[in-house]
């Protein structure tokens, strides 16, 4: 399997499980409240979108290294989202429920922050090889990242 395809593979796979989590959360969440289906809908689609566009912001500018940054980076990202998943449906207290997908916003604009470096100036340890290319990626997605959201997230 090339690299290209890995990289594709994966995208769509973690795409599809995020979509698949906010559209049956938003279903499953909002059923006990007797709610219309055009309130329902409209709760699915923001949810899906706010869950999902963050996540291709995550690894898009990663597209302008090589594949395998950009499969390091959805992978790290999936993690962490699947993490902030788990986490968020075990709490008892919405608000910290709510706090923690706040963290996951400000978590993406700073994954995709820190993806436009590499992109930019594509450094030679970033495209040297797919392994260190894969590697980098996810300790820049989650590590630097980290840092830009949590500035970001202090700022605001």
């Amino acid at each position: 399997m090339t690299e290209k395809r890995l990289a594709q593979i994966t995208v769509v796979l973690s795409s599809i499980i995020i979509m698949m989590y906010a559209l049956l959360s938003s279903y499953f969440f909002n059923k006990s409240l007797h709610l219309p289906y055009a309130d329902v809908m409209y709760f699915a689609l923001s949810n899906l979108l706010s869950l999902t566009l963050p996540f291709i912001c995550a690894w898009l500018p990663y597209l302008f290294v090589r594949p395998a940054a950009v499969t390091g980076s959805a992978l790290s990202a999936l993690g962490l989202f699947i993490f902030f998943a788990i986490t968020s449906t075990t709490m008892d207290d919405p608000k910290g429920a709510a706090a923690i997908w706040g963290i996951y916003f400000f978590w993406l604009i700073g994954a995709t922050l820190a993806g436009i470096y590499p992109a930019l100036f594509k450094p030679s340890f970033f495209t040297k090889t797919a392994m260190r290319a894969f590697l980098l990626s996810c300790l820049f997605t989650l590590l630097v990242s980290f840092i830009l959201g949590l500035t970001i997230s202090k700022i605001l």
